[in-house]
């Protein structure tokens, strides 16, 4: 009896080694996980500081992008302006000229600007208007 109770003792000693030998090396094993892992960890880690880095650089290219197409806009609302100003100035000496030449107006006299003047021409008509066109101001001055 006492030889079985050796034999079982000796027998859960070796079992008690084994599980330590095996705990031991899953010990070994995930030590060496954790160390993976913590080196993929600062990998990703500067893998995500240089996205960052990358989408405040695109932030910063987007917005002076928007800030130069926004100058392009006005600029392009500005000759969209300009070219209908200068378009309206064109009809009326075309109408008036129309007018003259129909008889309706006996005469105008179109006058440029001052030479002091800078890119602005300002057109002064005058109009010597039949009794029957009295509703139309003598004196027409277009800037």
């Amino acid at each position: 009896m006492i030889r079985e109770k050796e034999s079982q003792s000796v027998k859960a000693v070796e079992e008690v080694q084994a599980k330590l030998k095996t705990l031991s090396s899953d010990k070994a094993a995930k030590e060496a996980d954790l160390k993976q892992s913590q080196k993929e960890l600062g990998a990703l880690a500067k893998q995500t500081q240089d996205a960052q880095a990358k989408l405040n650089d695109c932030q910063q290219k987007g917005a002076k992008i928007y800030e130069a197409l926004s100058q392009s806009r006005a600029k392009a609302d500005e000759a969209k302006a300009s070219l209908s100003a200068s378009q309206s100035q064109s009809q009326v000496l075309t109408s008036l000229n129309r007018l003259r030449d129909s008889g309706r107006v006996q005469g105008f006299h179109v006058r440029s600007g001052d030479d002091d003047s800078d890119d602005r021409v300002d057109l002064e008509i005058l109009v010597r208007l039949t009794p029957n066109m009295m509703s139309l101001s003598p004196l027409l001055v277009l800037n």
